[in-house]
């Protein structure tokens, strides 16, 4: 009986502590895929690309210079002519008004440069909960292989225990061996399976964090009777930053649409141009009629017709807007639906695994019990089978409950970004 415990106690009871000093943690997972994580890195070059669109709506309260140059030469010049014209202009020019619409461009820019600062947060978010996704898949998979590790080594052990009972011709058949050894070899192939299952959920973990890690993955340990409902406030959901990206979206919208008004306005240009002329390539000047000119110009310019392009942006603005409230009314739905799933999955996992931690004691109990009662003669191959199989199923149930409510948890911290 002692030797039975001890074996049990070995191959069932397997601790949840980390396995090194210098394990990799779900918190330096997380740490690594935010600096890595090539779907952030996108988001921080269009927070950039943002960022250089305000600097140049900004221009346009910046004058601007041209200069350009022309030179003609004739074969047949008439009396008024020469045969080697020239010509250079420089003009400054600047925008005195604009209908305001350099002002609501600029407007624009700045709220959508804030609506990509909210998504790329929002995107972190997704990022952590993604790296806490695929590390606790991981464990689960481990755990998993662990789990049929220990029942292939039980049913190593009835099957050398039966070949030496069939050996000395004491109570165990040939088919009763056989049975044993075709379990034997379904549950190696389960462990094969379920070793495939850990390599492919590592993958998974180091395509998340964006590079691999040769440190050894860190267990991820549930506080005795954790319970964190009583942490968040429904309320908060609607501070979430997806929510905000899209009323800086709408803002943005809002002051295009400004913008474009701004066309029903006059528009106010100044430019001075310094104009030389000449008769030869090298701008030599002509005679006095052609001397060099400075010219300032003041021009008031309003378009009263433009084929109603204006009034059809307008309108496709406000169509804009429009989706932009939609969005976001949907959004606040499937954020509090989200809310309450995972609010429910926390509950029924927290239950889950009272339940099946019973369930697990009980099935180790009955293992030993079976497996005495198998050496003494009492209990049959078959009973054996089963009570390795109702072992190994608890096992299975206890871990996925344990594994399922770590991920629960990491739902309702990202749904409340914590």
């Amino acid at each position: 009986m002692k030797r039975n415990k001890i074996l049990l106690s070995t191959l069932v009871a397997v601790t949840l502590l980390s396995v090194t000093a210098n394990a990799l943690s779900i918190e330096k997972a997380v740490e690594l895929a935010l600096v890595n994580n090539n779907v952030l890195k996108e988001q921080v070059f269009k927070i950039k690309e943002y960022d250089e669109n305000i600097k140049g709506a900004k221009t346009a309260y910046n004058p601007t210079f041209d200069v350009d140059y022309s030179y003609d030469a004739k074969n047949n010049e008439r009396s008024s002519q020469t045969k080697h014209d020239s010509a250079f202009n420089a003009t400054l020019s600047y925008n005195l008004f604009n209908g305001y619409s350099d002002k609501y461009s600029i407007l624009s820019a700045q709220k959508s440069l804030s609506s990509t600062q909210y998504s790329y947060e929002a995107t972190k978010q997704d990022i952590v909960l993604q790296t806490k996704e695929d590390f606790i898949t991981y464990l689960k998979n481990r755990r998993n292989t662990i789990v049929q590790q220990n029942a292939v080594k039980l049913f190593q052990k009835q099957y050398d225990d039966s070949k030496n009972f069939y050996e000395q011709g004491v109570r165990v058949a040939l088919n009763n061996l056989l049975e044993v050894e075709i379990e034997l070899l379904q549950a190696k192939q389960r462990l094969l399976t379920s070793k495939s299952a850990q390599r492919i959920a590592q993958e998974e973990l180091f395509n998340t964090m964006g590079l691999r890690s040769t440190e050894n993955i860190d267990e991820v340990q549930i506080e005795k009777n954790e319970n964190i409902l009583g942490t968040f406030d429904r309320n908060d959901l609607l501070n979430r930053n997806e929510i905000k990206a899209l009323l800086m979206h709408k803002e943005s919208l809002e002051n295009s649409k400004r913008s474009v008004k701004g066309n029903y306005y006059p528009k106010v240009d100044a430019n001075i141009k310094h104009k030389r002329y000449g008769d030869s390539f090298a701008l030599n000047e002509k005679d006095g009629s052609y001397d060099p000119q400075n010219v300032g110009t003041i021009t008031l310019s309003w378009n009263l017709y433009n084929g109603g392009k204006d009034e059809s942006d307008m309108v496709v603005y406000r169509h804009q807007m429009s989706q932009v409230n939609s969005q976001i009314s949907d959004l606040k739905l499937k954020i509090d639906l989200q809310y309450s799933n995972a609010k429910e999955q926390y509950i029924l996992t927290s239950e889950n695994l009272k339940i099946s931690n019973k369930a697990l004691d009980q099935s180790r109990v009955n293992y030993e019990i079976v497996d005495n009662r198998f050496k003494e003669g009492v209990s049959t191959s078959k009973d054996l089978i089963d009570a390795n199989y109702l072992l190994t199923q608890a096992q299975e149930n206890y871990y996925t409950a344990y594994y399922d409510k770590l991920l629960a948890k990491a739902t309702l911290e990202r749904i409340f970004e914590r």
